[in-house]
């Protein structure tokens, strides 16, 4: 079967939404036209907005090594994911799901507080990406408490 002119652009009209069901065959150029226009601003305003435009960020949270919690089989992991606006928050979170101490006395009281954790900030993929890696060099890395944070 061939595939003629006709087809083509009954196709491409049918793929657009457009009517051509009018005998002025400009007015269905025109709606054709404009449907792609649109399209194309939609598209360059995509390509333009960042990658992710959201309030929060997923991290991944845990102390560095020297605060590890130990029992018989070795270290404890306290490495948590949470959602927060910035890594400060994330570590206040991490505080807060794992109840540490504030008792100066507590060897838990400085960590988050004055002594840092390791914050990953875990990118966020676009809805279009393809499947893919992450590389750990594609992870920005803090060092934060709840009050600051320094890109390692």
């Amino acid at each position: 079967m061939s595939y003629s002119p006709c087809d083509y652009m009954d196709d491409v009209n049918a793929a657009l939404n457009v009517d051509v069901d009018d005998e002025d065959v400009s007015v269905s150029a025109d709606a054709a036209l404009a449907e792609i226009e649109r399209l194309q601003a939609i598209e360059k305003a995509h390509k333009a907005a960042p990658a992710t435009t959201m309030e929060r960020m997923l991290y991944l949270v845990g102390p560095i090594g020297d605060h590890l919690d130990w029992d018989n089989d070795g270290p404890v992991s306290r490495d948590l994911f949470v959602w927060a606006a910035d890594a400060s928050e994330a570590v206040k979170l991490w505080r807060e799901y794992y109840d540490l101490s504030d008792d100066e006395d507590s060897s838990e009281a400085c960590i988050g507080i004055t002594d840092k954790v390791r914050v990953f900030e875990v990118p966020i993929m676009p809805n279009a990406a393809t499947s893919t890696a992450i590389k750990w060099d594609d992870i920005y890395v803090y060092g934060a408490t709840i009050t600051e944070r320094v890109e390692i």
